[in-house]
């Protein structure tokens, strides 16, 4: 069976799967692409997914390929696939939780881009609603963050490598600010060092 996975280097999503495939030492092809400033990209993505969003997953091999078309799908396909344990009800819930907050604001960066500015102060309720949302789910994730340690082995798994790389993104792109949000900042620096973190940077640092 090969995997390629498509993607931006950038994207938290992304980033959360390219972590996971280090854990566990999955080879796969990885396709960078840049949908907002590449039209060649943009209709290679619309191609490859009708819902036209990343990341994919092709899965394929001498007869066929199947592509998935979301992360959550994906990490279930793959712990099926390596019978990895099943998540309980409570990890259900927090990665239905970091991936709400995540979705939030991957939606507020794309109206920043757009040329509004949503990230400093701003009376729309909409983009209030959706900043309110996103800091009552992080006052949620908080003592679970907290709690996770880099030491601990099984702290270091699907669902704090998707919180690792949605607020590092949040972080880069003028979301999330690590001054006022010092648990995250310090959760952020504890697994600095886990293995493919420095590989997946999509930001270069």
């Amino acid at each position: 069976m090969k995997y390629k996975l498509i993607g931006s280097k950038t994207s938290p999503f992304v980033r959360g799967l390219r972590l996971l495939f280090v854990q566990h030492s999955i080879s796969y092809e990885f396709k960078n692409i840049d949908y907002f400033n590449s039209k060649e990209d943009a209709d290679f993505l619309a191609r490859v997914n009708p819902i036209n969003k990343i990341p994919v997953l092709v899965i394929s091999d001498e007869k066929s390929e199947q592509p998935l078309y979301d992360s959550r799908v994906i990490f279930n396909y793959l712990s099926q696939e390596y019978h990895w344990p099943t998540l309980t009800l409570n990890e259900e819930n927090t990665l239905s939780a970091i991936y709400g907050a995540a979705d939030t604001t991957v939606n507020l960066f794309l109206l920043q881009r757009g040329g509004s500015d949503v990230f400093s102060k701003n009376d729309n309720w909409y983009v209030q609603r959706q900043k309110d949302r996103t800091q009552a789910v992080l006052n949620f994730l908080l003592p679970w963050v907290s709690d996770l340690d880099p030491a601990v082995e099984k702290d270091w798994n699907f669902l704090s490598m998707s919180f690792f790389s949605y607020a590092y993104w949040a972080n880069k792109r003028g979301a999330l600010d690590l001054k006022t949000n010092p648990d995250i900042a310090a959760f952020l620096e504890r697994f600095s060092k886990k293995p493919g973190v420095a590989e997946t940077d999509g930001f270069g640092v």
